[in-house]
């Protein structure tokens, strides 16, 4: 992998990790008490920045990895199935249970970009958010042991 790579992965986990740590009092009130409706629509913000991130350093991979990323209309979906599989010499980049779980960030990061935050519902929610943090470990742990394989 090339330096440039490594230092766009570090940028994003730097981000994503700030993104974290700036809402973690809100994030941790919403393990004790439902969010308000302002609050509500500050978590959808959170998550949908949260995925966004996620995609960022895929698509790097993908451009530097295998020369190239899905396009049309469900790109963000073979994205993720890309990254979870071999491809050529590549060794898959995540795990398909790493996969399966940012399907459905990658679902409300969708029902965020294409509705009103007037029908955002805490309960679809509330696992996303309480596992943003622990999703951020995971991600990185794998993309760090593809990184080492790739060295």
């Amino acid at each position: 992998m090339s330096d440039r790579l490594r230092k766009q992965i570090e940028v994003e986990r730097a981000e994503l990790s700030a993104l974290i740590e700036t809402h973690r009092d809100l994030i941790d009130k919403c393990r004790v008490e439902d969010p308000t409706p302002v609050e509500l629509s500050a978590l959808a913000a959170i998550l949908h920045s949260f995925y966004g991130g996620i995609e960022n350093v895929l698509k790097r991979i993908a451009l530097e990895a295998d020369g190239s990323m899905p396009t049309g209309e469900s790109w963000h979906r073979r994205l993720l199935e890309q990254m979870a599989r071999s491809e050529g010499e590549r060794v898959p980049v995540i795990s398909v249970a790493l996969q399966e779980d940012l399907e459905a960030f990658l679902r409300f990061r969708h029902f965020f970009r294409h509705g009103y935050v007037l029908r955002l519902k805490w309960s679809p929610m509330k696992d996303l958010v309480l596992a943003c943090e622990t999703m951020l470990h995971r991600f990185f742990d794998e993309i760090d042991r593809f990184m080492e394989q790739r060295a």
